[in-house]
């Protein structure tokens, strides 16, 4: 896919093919069916039909500009010092032949950092490892294994106990966002995708702290509707699972979601053995029946579209903010959220990785780490208005 996503126009894996030739008659078919199908679903999460619609989709991290050149990609945090480039490239290539010929060559590496942190997790819920070990193991995961910049950071400690001047100014700061007290939101997740447990937790946990717990597209359970109003967000994706009047009048904030699914471009895909009598009963379908929402939300392909479902919305219940949820591809992220801001939405939501933890929201764009961000949501028409949220 890197070479097709560079522009070529077509691949044959002939070291591949001739190796799964000399095993059996069907193993060749079958490794082309592989191939085709990856392919295709790869390119599906672009939206694209057709091979020849697959051009230049993708940017790098690093290179320096001679590769960057070569390559025909834009690349981001790189310099002629630190980044990596032709020269760096044949060295790497020289590397590997010489251990290729040494007989030890050998492949990169797994982390595997999600699986070790799920077997501590294990550990600590069977009670051989306390909570204190659980979270010194996982810090030393993060540091062998740093998966995101936040692993390899640190806050830094006082000196010594802080003084009364330091924990009355603690006190006196104001990180209130809009009308909660704390500027976090916890994202986005359906019943069904979750216990009942956690999912009950978050609305509860969000209306003690004062802060905003936003439930993802699947319904909410019928004694949760009302409850929660004033810290509780639904969603409206492309399946419309669980959507109704009386729960989005029950929410301060309804969240658009124009594509679905935790893999972008593949949908959304609840396997009916998790379809329980409850969760049916939250999401209005059958219990055992596999539920599958749309990868892109087909009522939407215009700005005209969204401004009718967003005035829609705001017919059902005009008390509440209405967000969209916008993919972050590269630098592009004024962009898209640009012509949802023409169609009266209140707030944009930057969906990028780790989008399953809270994020702290921004509604002061422009002390961000990316003034030309905030400049192209002024340009765009915003004028300080929009409030932007990381998920």
């Amino acid at each position: 896919m890197i070479l097709l996503g560079l522009g070529a126009d077509a691949l044959e894996p002939w070291l591949m093919l001739q190796v799964f030739a000399g095993a059996n008659r069907d193993a060749a078919s079958r490794l082309v069916a592989a191939l085709t199908k990856g392919v295709e679903k790869v390119m599906s999460t672009m939206g694209i039909h057709e091979l020849r619609g697959y051009g230049r989709v993708f940017a790098a991290i690093g290179l320096k500009s001679d590769l960057e050149t070569r390559l025909g990609v834009k690349s981001f945090l790189a310099s002629e010092r630190a980044g990596y480039g032709i020269p760096e490239l044949e060295k790497t290539m020289q590397d590997r032949r010489h251990q290729w010929t040494l007989g030890a060559a050998a492949l990169a590496r797994d982390a595997r950092f999600n699986t070790r942190v799920y077997k501590h997790a294990q550990a600590v819920a069977s009670g051989e490892i306390t909570a204190p070990d659980y979270t010194g193991r996982v810090r030393a995961l993060e540091l062998e294994f740093p998966v995101a910049a936040r692993n390899l950071l640190e806050v830094k400690g006082l000196d010594g106990p802080a003084t009364e001047d330091e924990m009355r100014l603690a006190e006196e700061i104001d990180i209130s966002a809009g009308k909660h007290r704390l500027p976090f939101v916890i994202s986005a997740m359906s019943f069904g995708s979750q216990g009942e447990t956690a999912f009950r937790a978050y609305p509860e946990a969000a209306k003690r702290l004062d802060m905003v717990s936003m439930n993802g597209e699947g319904g909410e359970i019928a004694d949760m509707i009302g409850k929660y109003t004033r810290w509780r967000g639904q969603q409206v994706a492309s399946g419309r699972f669980g959507v109704s009047s009386e729960m989005l009048n029950a929410a301060g904030f309804i969240e658009i979601k124009i594509g679905q699914g935790a893999k972008p471009g593949e949908g959304g895909h609840l396997p009916g053995s998790k379809v329980t009598v409850k969760v049916a009963n939250a999401r209005h379908a059958t219990p055992g029946v596999d539920l599958i929402s749309p990868s892109n939300n087909h009522d939407l392909y215009s700005i005209e579209d969204l401004a009718q479902l967003i005035e829609e919305l705001k017919t059902i219940n005009p008390y509440a903010k209405v967000c969209v949820k916008v993919p972050v591809c590269r630098t592009s992220a004024p962009s898209p959220s640009v012509s949802p801001r023409r169609a009266r939405m209140s707030s944009s939501i930057m969906s990028r990785r780790n989008r399953w933890r809270s994020r702290r929201p921004m509604p002061f764009v422009h002390w961000e780490p990316g003034p030309s961000m905030s400049n192209s949501f002024g340009f765009g028409g915003h004028n300080g208005t929009l409030v932007i949220s990381p998920a």
